[in-house]
């Protein structure tokens, strides 16, 4: 013990830093490092499992990038054949529709010119009345009296139509 107290050194105070240092790492070894190497090993299947299905996935990806080539060919064959029958069916439907659109475009020119003609005469008609009334207004004014009799008015429409056969 001499030794020890020629260094200054406590016998009572390195023994209770020895137990305090073996406390500690008793709590550390414990409660710390076995979680951590716990943690560590679980991370480590973790990742070798990760690994594992990457090259799964790798495998698999390389499978279906060559069934999706292949696919894509065959879309290209099917394809080419597809545009090939709807050229023919194109040509073949497009004189059925240009014969159906110039029966159509008959079709609407008679009946334009049908409504043409109702149309021209609904306004003749029309025009007919108002000129009648019209001379009814200015016989009237020449003449003084009102033509209220239903005999004048068929003179003026007779007279209006007379000038209407005239004028065509």
């Amino acid at each position: 013990m001499g030794l020890f107290e020629a260094l200054g050194l406590d016998i009572r105070v390195l023994l209770a830093q020895f137990i305090n240092f073996a406390v500690l790492i008793f709590i550390l070894y414990r409660f710390l490092y076995t979680p951590l190497l716990t943690m560590m090993e679980k991370r480590k299947k973790t990742i070798e499992e990760g690994v594992k299905r990457a090259e799964e996935s790798e495998q698999v990806l390389v499978k279906v990038k060559k069934e999706a080539e292949e696919i894509i060919l065959q879309a290209k064959r099917d394809a080419k054949d597809i545009v090939a029958e709807a050229h023919v069916a194109a040509k073949q439907s497009r004189e059925t529709l240009l014969e159906k659109a110039k029966r159509d475009a008959e079709v609407v020119v008679v009946s334009a010119q049908k409504w043409a003609e109702e149309e021209r005469k609904t306004y003749t008609t029309r025009l007919k009345g108002e000129i009648a009334q019209l001379v009814i207004l200015a016989s009237e004014k020449v003449v003084g009296k009102r033509w209220d009799s239903d005999s004048d008015k068929v003179f003026i429409e007779d007279t209006i139509e007379k000038m209407s056969k005239k004028g065509e």
